[in-house]
This record gives C-alpha cells, sequence and structure tokens, in this order.
C-alpha cells in the first residue's frame, strides 16, 4: 500500500544510484493507485447515472434468445445494454460465459434473469409494466435493479421447504388459487444459481394471505411446503393481538370496579 513515507522517499538526492530508481517505482505505484481510484469513480458514477434506467428481469425462459427479449421491451423504448445472468450450470466446473455459449445449463433449471438498461429513465418507468405479464409461458418479475421501495410484507407469505430445483412459475402455478399475485421470488445460490428451499410470493391484496395460510397443504415435486407470515406481517400481527389482549383486560377491570362500587353502595 502507497504511504506518505513513500512518497517522501521519492524527495533524495538524484547523485545517488538507488535515488534515481525510488521515484520510478513510486511514480508507477501513484500511477496504478489512481489508476484504481478513476476506475472506482468511474463504476460508482455509472452506477448512479443508470440506476433508473435500468431493470431487473426475472423469469425469463432460458430457451429464449436475447433477440426476442429485446423485441420484448424494446416497444418501451431503445435499449442500450441487456445482460442475462443467473445462468444454473450442468457442471460446476464450467464458467457461467462458457456455458452460456456452449448451452450447457443445468437439467432441472429452466428460467434465467436479466439486467436492461435502457437509453432514457422515462422509458425504463414504462417498462415495469411488464411485471407480471406471462412471457412464453413464464410470468415475469420486473422491477427496478436498485429501487428504495420495500415490498409490502404484509401481502407475501414465506415457503419454506421447497425443492432446490423448485422453479418460479411452479410456485405461480401453485398459489395463483389464493388470489391475484404481484410476483414470486425464490432464493437462489449465487454461484450454482440453485435454490436454496425457501422463497416468497408475494400477492396483490393482503385478503390472498389469509386464504394461503388457511389452506391445508401445498404440496410440490413430493416436498409439503411450509407456508407462513413474512417476519414485519408477523409482528404487526402479534401487535394487534397484544393491543386487543389489552383493551379486554382494561374493560374486565372497569366492569368489575363498577360492580364492586355498586355492591358497597
Amino acid at each position: 500500500m502507497l504511504t506518505k513515507t513513500d512518497l517522501d522517499s521519492a524527495n533524495v538526492d538524484d547523485n545517488s544510484a538507488d535515488s534515481f530508481k525510488k521515484p520510478k517505482l513510486v511514480t508507477n505505484e501513484v500511477s496504478a493507485a489512481n489508476r484504481i481510484k478513476n476506475k472506482f469513480n468511474q463504476e460508482i458514477k455509472s452506477s448512479s447515472e443508470y440506476k433508473d434506467k435500468t431493470l431487473f428481469v426475472g423469469n425469463l425462459p432460458i430457451s429464449v434468445s436475447k433477440d426476442k427479449i429485446k423485441k420484448h421491451f424494446k416497444k418501451y423504448g431503445a435499449i442500450d445494454s441487456l445482460r442475462i445472468r443467473g445462468i444454473a450450470v450442468a457442471d460446476i466446473k464450467t464458467s457461467k460465459k462458457v456455458a452460456a455459449l456452449k448451452k450447457e445449463f443445468h437439467p432441472d433449471r429452466n428460467s434465467v434473469c436479466a439486467f436492461i438498461r435502457f437509453k432514457e429513465s422515462e422509458d425504463a418507468k414504462k417498462a415495469e409494466a411488464e411485471n407480471g405479464v406471462l412471457f412464453y409461458d413464464h410470468h415475469l418479475r420486473v422491477q427496478f435493479c436498485e429501487s428504495d421501495a420495500k415490498p409490502d410484507e404484509s401481502k407475501a407469505v414465506f415457503i419454506g421447504n421447497l425443492p432446490f430445483t423448485a422453479e418460479d412459475e411452479e410456485l405461480w402455478d401453485l398459489f395463483k388459487i389464493c388470489g391475484p399475485i404481484s410476483h414470486v421470488r425464490i432464493v437462489r445460490d449465487g454461484r450454482t444459481g440453485i435454490g436454496k428451499g425457501f422463497g416468497y410470493v408475494n400477492f396483490k391484496d393482503s385478503d390472498s394471505v389469509q386464504f394461503a395460510l388457511e389452506r391445508e397443504t401445498f404440496t410440490l415435486k413430493d416436498r409439503e411446503l411450509r407456508v407462513s407470515l413474512c417476519e414485519a406481517n408477523r409482528a404487526k400481527k402479534q401487535s394487534v393481538c397484544i393491543s386487543k389482549y389489552k383493551i379486554v383486560y382494561l374493560h374486565k377491570m372497569l366492569l368489575s370496579i363498577f360492580v364492586i362500587t355498586l355492591w358497597r353502595n
């Protein structure tokens, strides 16, 4: 790491052979440090500039080409770039880039995700309308990739005991009976692209959550799924229950005081 001492050591007698070499070494280090700093600053700038133009698109069919995806989204405006991500490879030793070129995908996975960057932020905003749209038999999940807005957990359920090879579309098919779905998200390993055994179903209204909780069982690939409230929603319901208990307790206490007062009189 470059320090102030290193920089000070550059200011030495030019008549020395050693002193002739050191400034060059330090200069190279300074240049390298500056290049890294400039690259980092450029990445931050790019991220800031493009975050309102870039959409995350999940549950894309793995068999659909980039050209077809672009054709579907370009009706909203000019597209600057499209990057496919979330590929599950057949062999963990194979890089995702090579697997994509050779089309050597995991046999139990049929979806990927993508980042689509529009030239104009207004066009990206319009393209959000594709969330939940059926695209080659897959319901898309579309949102800004750096959105500050958190999903409404009062309209979501947590799904546990999922098969590791479960697909988003399978959860859509299972839970659509409970009500209109906003989006589905299965949490996957970033390295392998295989599921971690849990995910979330976000509905368009909170009544659907209650319906999902009251159903006896949901089974996927011979596994009985565990359906429960999300943490924030559970805490909210517990708070409501405690408040109701306090009201009932207070009512009973006041009634007892009233009865005792009448009896004494």
